[in-house]
């Protein structure tokens, strides 16, 4: 029975002397912590429209007379920036009839041609001076 306290003993000893702190220490629970970021508030963006006048999109002729009308177009046109709304609205209507225009004259029919004269009247009044 000696025998048995004393086995039974050196167990405890040996068992409680161990290094074993995980056993002794509460579990601790770690929690991520998110803060929330401030979102900005985000608005609709429409898309640039380029339609001048109803009809006429003013976004094809910049590839030839530049955005804002600066270009001489292929090299060869006037700058229409330069000329008087009166003057836009007769050589648009020129080209429209296949009655204005030197070389160029077919290319600018052919982007105009759809419109009405009305159309390139109100459209002339946007740009020149």
């Amino acid at each position: 029975m000696k025998k048995v306290l004393l086995l039974i003993s050196l167990v405890f000893i040996f068992v409680g002397c161990g290094d074993d702190n995980a056993s002794k220490e509460p579990v601790k629970k770690v929690q991520e912590v998110v803060k929330p970021q401030k979102v900005e508030q985000q608005t609709k963006v429409e898309p640039k429209k380029e339609v001048v006048v109803k009809g006429v999109n003013k976004s094809a002729c910049a590839g030839c007379h530049g955005a804002n009308f600066e270009k001489h177009a292929l090299g060869k046109s006037k700058i229409v920036k330069d000329l008087t709304h009166a003057e836009i609205a007769t050589a648009l209507k020129g080209y429209k009839a296949g009655t204005f225009g030197g070389s160029m004259k077919g290319v600018m029919k052919g982007q105009i041609s759809k419109y009405s004269d009305t159309e390139l009247e109100k459209f002339a009044q946007t740009i020149g001076k």
